[in-house]
Protein backbone atom coordinates (compact mmCIF):
# COMPACT_ATOMS: atom_id res chain seq x y z
CA UNK A 1 0.00 0.00 0.00
CA UNK A 2 1.63 3.62 -1.11
CA UNK A 3 1.40 6.31 1.46
CA UNK A 4 -0.80 9.71 0.44
CA UNK A 5 3.40 11.47 -0.46
CA UNK A 6 4.17 7.77 -2.40
CA UNK A 7 1.22 8.17 -4.93
CA UNK A 8 2.07 12.29 -5.17
CA UNK A 9 5.10 11.39 -6.23
CA UNK A 10 4.18 8.60 -8.31
CA UNK A 11 1.69 10.80 -9.96
CA UNK A 12 4.62 13.46 -10.73
CA UNK A 13 6.56 10.68 -12.35
CA UNK A 14 3.86 9.60 -14.54
CA UNK A 15 3.25 12.84 -15.96
CA UNK A 16 7.25 13.71 -15.69
CA UNK A 17 7.13 11.07 -18.09
CA UNK A 18 4.84 11.69 -20.35
CA UNK A 19 5.90 14.77 -20.59
CA UNK A 20 9.31 13.63 -21.67
CA UNK A 21 7.65 11.16 -24.42
CA UNK A 22 6.01 14.27 -25.82
CA UNK A 23 8.82 15.95 -26.03
CA UNK A 24 11.15 13.28 -27.48
CA UNK A 25 8.17 12.67 -30.40
CA UNK A 26 8.01 16.70 -31.29
CA UNK A 27 11.71 16.37 -31.37
CA UNK A 28 12.19 13.84 -33.72
CA UNK A 29 9.38 15.59 -35.93
CA UNK A 30 11.39 18.65 -36.01
CA UNK A 31 14.79 16.74 -36.62
CA UNK A 32 12.44 15.81 -39.98
CA UNK A 33 11.77 18.70 -41.00
CA UNK A 34 14.99 19.99 -40.70
CA UNK A 35 16.26 16.69 -42.57
CA UNK A 36 13.73 17.94 -45.51
CA UNK A 37 14.50 21.56 -44.94
CA UNK A 38 18.60 21.06 -45.29
CA UNK A 39 17.34 18.88 -48.78
CA UNK A 40 15.55 21.24 -50.40
CA UNK A 41 18.24 24.08 -49.32
CA UNK A 42 20.60 21.81 -50.87
CA UNK A 43 18.52 21.25 -53.91
CA UNK A 44 17.97 24.97 -54.27
CA UNK A 45 21.67 25.77 -53.86
CA UNK A 46 22.66 23.84 -56.71
CA UNK A 47 19.94 25.19 -58.80
CA UNK A 48 21.24 28.75 -58.43
CA UNK A 49 24.68 27.26 -58.67
CA UNK A 50 24.26 25.95 -62.36
CA UNK A 51 22.17 29.03 -63.16
CA UNK A 52 24.41 31.13 -61.98
CA UNK A 53 27.66 29.39 -64.01
CA UNK A 54 24.73 29.23 -67.02
CA UNK A 55 24.38 33.14 -66.92
CA UNK A 56 28.42 33.61 -66.58
CA UNK A 57 29.32 31.57 -69.35
CA UNK A 58 26.47 33.39 -71.46
CA UNK A 59 27.65 36.93 -70.27
CA UNK A 60 31.21 35.28 -71.31
CA UNK A 61 30.32 34.44 -75.05
CA UNK A 62 27.91 37.80 -75.46
CA UNK A 63 30.43 39.46 -74.51
CA UNK A 64 32.80 37.59 -77.33
CA UNK A 65 30.35 38.39 -79.43
CA UNK A 66 29.79 41.91 -79.13
CA UNK A 67 33.62 42.76 -79.35
CA UNK A 68 33.30 40.52 -83.10
CA UNK A 69 30.24 42.38 -83.47
CA UNK A 70 32.01 45.69 -83.05
CA UNK A 71 35.25 44.99 -84.79
CA UNK A 72 32.88 43.92 -87.77
CA UNK A 73 30.90 46.83 -87.25
CA UNK A 74 34.01 49.30 -88.75
CA UNK A 75 33.60 48.40 -91.99
CA UNK A 76 30.04 47.64 -91.95
CA UNK A 77 28.39 50.46 -90.26
CA UNK A 78 24.45 49.46 -91.18
CA UNK A 79 24.28 45.87 -90.46
CA UNK A 80 26.80 45.34 -88.01
CA UNK A 81 25.04 48.53 -85.72
CA UNK A 82 22.03 46.73 -86.06
CA UNK A 83 23.55 43.19 -84.82
CA UNK A 84 25.42 45.59 -82.03
CA UNK A 85 22.09 46.97 -81.15
CA UNK A 86 20.84 43.56 -80.37
CA UNK A 87 23.47 42.08 -78.78
CA UNK A 88 23.55 44.65 -76.40
CA UNK A 89 19.37 44.00 -75.68
CA UNK A 90 20.55 40.55 -74.88
CA UNK A 91 23.17 41.71 -72.58
CA UNK A 92 20.97 43.61 -70.69
CA UNK A 93 18.56 41.04 -70.13
CA UNK A 94 20.98 38.73 -68.91
CA UNK A 95 22.01 41.37 -66.34
CA UNK A 96 18.69 41.62 -65.33
CA UNK A 97 18.55 37.80 -64.82
CA UNK A 98 22.15 37.87 -62.90
CA UNK A 99 20.19 40.24 -60.91
CA UNK A 100 17.63 38.15 -60.45
CA UNK A 101 20.11 35.05 -58.93
CA UNK A 102 21.64 37.38 -57.36
CA UNK A 103 18.60 38.40 -55.06
CA UNK A 104 17.49 34.64 -54.84
CA UNK A 105 20.95 33.95 -53.37
CA UNK A 106 20.66 36.54 -50.82
CA UNK A 107 17.51 35.40 -49.81
CA UNK A 108 18.97 31.52 -49.41
CA UNK A 109 21.66 32.52 -47.68
CA UNK A 110 19.46 35.14 -45.01
CA UNK A 111 16.99 32.25 -45.15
Amino acid sequence: MLTPLEKELLACVEELTTTCEQSVAALERSEAELKRCEALLRKTSANFSSDLTSCVLASAKLQQELLNCWAKSVSDQGHQARWTEALVQSGSTLRHRIADLEASASQIRSG
